[in-house]
């Protein structure tokens, strides 16, 4: 059993919203600077009417059970607002931000993610996928946040309760699921596909 901290970041301004980044440390107190540099340095690919707000607390999980056992208080940190020139974007299309450990889980590596959704549109090119020199910058600010706030970055595997086989009201089979308990994991490394991705759930 491992006491976890949940550092939400709101995300407002344009349509679609308000979305929510969530991010678990083990203290997230002492990351809110290097989570707010990090955001900071990938703002300039978002459009300029979005606006990144830091939660200044948060509360504190039970990873095997996802149970609240009390609240942490950090500290204010500024609105992130893009700079620059206004560009068209489409709400719902962005990046995705890969956290990476080296924990397995059930025969699979134990990933966290964060979308950057919306885009800039001239973040992309002509064939669809990320501009490389937007790919470059990202994963840098990526890769300095992880080396910055590492071990204290955690990702965090929801416990599963066990459910039944079934079929739902599309006629698509469901098997049978066993009940495991949550766990978390120190992320060790970042990583981001060379693709647009669309986000569905404006909670990831």
């Amino acid at each position: 059993m491992t006491a976890i901290q949940r550092q939400r970041v709101v995300w407002t301004g344009f349509p679609g919203g308000p979305g929510l980044s969530t991010f678990y440390f083990a203290d997230a107190a002492a990351s809110q600077g290097d989570l707010h540099a990090f955001l900071t340095a990938v703002s300039g690919s978002l459009p300029n009417d979005v606006t990144l707000t830091i939660q200044p607390g948060g509360d504190v999980i039970e990873d095997t059970t996802g149970a609240l056992t009390a609240v942490w208080a950090g500290t204010f940190q500024a609105p992130i607002t893009p700079a620059g020139s206004v560009i068209g974007y489409a709400a719902p299309v962005g990046m995705l931000h890969r956290w990476e450990t080296l924990t397995i889980r059930a025969g699979s590596r134990l990933r966290g993610r964060t979308y950057l959704v919306p885009v800039r549109s001239d973040a992309y090119q002509d064939d669809g996928t990320i501009l490389s020199a937007v790919l470059a910058g990202q994963v840098g600010a990526a890769s300095t946040f992880v080396g910055a706030v590492t071990p204290n970055l955690l990702v965090w595997q929801r416990p599963r309760s066990a459910s039944a086989a079934y079929v739902d009201g599309h006629g698509k089979s469901h098997k049978a699921l066993s009940s495991r308990p949550g766990s978390s994991a120190v992320v060790v490394t970042s990583s981001m596909p060379d693709k647009v991705v669309v986000l569905r759930s404006r909670r990831d």
